[in-house]
């Protein structure tokens, strides 16, 4: 994982009012890359310790690019993994 992307995500969201000791739930936007399912498999370790520890990735919008096959061919293979590990699948992002 970019350990820069997980410290600004940190930065982030402790200037927002966050603690270490609440559990941080991220959603995800766009299933059409491996590091989809890699990402939430590090996030969602319960032994995750340093800057991964306290967050847990609880949804997820498929999303992806429709003209683009490489993307749009993928996205249902990573949707697929992440429900398989609990995330929930949504059809929108809106809350």
């Amino acid at each position: 994982m970019n350990r820069s992307f997980a410290t600004a995500l940190v930065i982030v969201l402790s200037c927002a009012g966050f603690t270490a000791s609440a559990e941080i739930r991220i959603g995800i936007i766009g299933c059409d890359t491996s590091h989809v399912p890699a990402f939430t498999k590090e996030f969602n370790d319960p032994k995750a310790g340093g800057e991964m520890a306290g967050f847990k990735v609880v949804a997820a919008f498929p999303g992806g690019s429709q003209d683009v096959p490489s993307s749009r061919d993928r996205v249902q293979k990573y949707a697929d993994e992440l429900k398989a590990g609990g995330v929930e699948t949504v059809d929108s992002i809106q809350k």
